[in-house]
């Protein structure tokens, strides 16, 4: 798994999402107020450590919680919600 670094960004990226709720970059990115590339770089982020799945379709990618992760993205979400209660988010 990669080391990630978790920013503010990254947590309200990943708690954007809810269960088989597929989002675009652009979606996430108007939702949680950060640019579109920031977007990108943690969804990307969050999919390589099999926090997320992604579908290539016209005209962009969506992406979705996994249903069951592995043991180590299990492991990265604790840390994810521990980091967001740090940074204060709700």
């Amino acid at each position: 798994m990669p080391i990630l670094e978790i920013s503010p960004h990254l947590t309200k990226v990943y708690r954007s999402f809810d269960v088989d709720d597929w989002k675009t970059s652009a979606s996430i990115a108007a939702a949680v107020e950060i640019s579109p590339r920031t977007a990108r770089k943690h969804l990307l982020a969050l999919t390589e450590a099999g926090v997320l799945e992604q579908k290539d379709l016209f005209p962009g990618y969506r992406f979705r919680l996994i249903p069951k992760p592995s043991p180590a993205a299990r492991k990265l979400i604790g840390e994810i919600e521990a980091a967001a209660e740090v940074f204060g988010e709700e």
